[in-house]
Parts: structure tokens; sequence; C-alpha cells
């Protein structure tokens, strides 16, 4: 079955072979201006968020989302669920998932001044590194996180929260 949100221009093989992965955003909100232009310096990223040494580097890299992720995900221990893995969006947001292989395509709302953290289920996924590639509702890539550890089947874990390692 075809994803409602996901544009037909991203499956690129028969879409029953397409697993669908749901996107629950855990903080999103506008980049704020600084001065330096209509996108403050900051390119479309993907960013997977899998240790405290991610989420650490994602604060340094973009602090527009530094008091976002540590106010929104310190005390978010029910929503930073072990089958769960996060991603910091930067430039986008994402609306869908589908997942087949070794990549998973991400169906956007399009290029914007905003920024997401969003998780998306681990438990499909059956090769131990997944690309995670973003897309604009046109099917043009925006962002990509390159051979994502998602573990094996036997031992999922999610991404620890900052402050809790």
């Amino acid at each position: 079955m075809v994803h409602h949100l996901v544009p037909r221009a991203l499956y690129e093989h028969p879409v029953v072979e397409y697993i669908p992965l749901e996107v629950v955003t855990l903080a999103s909100g506008a980049m704020p201006p600084s001065g330096r232009g209509p996108w403050d310096g900051f390119p479309p990223a993907l960013v997977a968020l899998r240790t405290a040494a991610d989420w650490q580097a994602a604060t340094q890299a973009y602090p527009f989302a530094r008091d976002v992720v540590y106010s929104r995900l310190r005390g978010a221990e029910s929503t930073q669920a072990p089958n769960r893995l996060a991603f910091l969006a930067v430039g986008f947001r994402v609306e869908a998932g589908i997942y087949r292989g070794s990549k998973a395509s991400l169906a956007t709302s399009g290029a914007a001044q905003v920024y997401q953290i969003f998780t998306l289920p681990s438990k499909y996924f059956y090769k131990p590194r997944v690309t995670f590639v973003a897309y604009t509702p046109l099917g043009a890539e925006l962002a990509q996180a390159r051979d994502v550890e998602v573990g094996d089947r036997s031992s999922r874990a999610g991404a620890p929260v900052p402050g809790n390692t």
C-alpha cells in the first residue's frame, strides 16, 4: 500500500516491498534569525542521534536546538523508548518514511527555516546499518544520514537521553 504522505517517486521498487515508518515528533520549531542570511548558515541536514556524543555534537553544531534538546529530552525517557531511533532534521520537517533493505526514504514538507527532533521505530530494520535520505515533496534529495548503525534485531537500544549517561 502506498503511504499517502510519501511521493510515488520515492518508491524505487514495487510498493509492497516497503515497510512504512511512523514519524514521532519530539520537538520542532523555527530556526532563530542570526542576521547572516535567510538560512542562518545552516544548510539542510539530517543528524542521527544514537549516542550521548551525537546529542552533544548536535547541540554544538546547531546551537538553536540546544535548549530544546536539553529541556525536552532530559525528562522524556518515556518518549525515548528503546525501540526508537532519534534524529535532528535541520531545514525541513519529516512527515513520513518508508524502508527497504539498507535505505530509509523520508518524505518532508520541503525546505524551510525549521528544525525537528523526531524518532522512527527501530524494530523493522533488518540490516545493521541503514542510510536515511530526506526528500522534498517532488522527490529531490534534501539531506542524508549515511550508514547509521541501527544494530541487530536482537539487541535494540534507543539513543541515550543527554545527561543520563
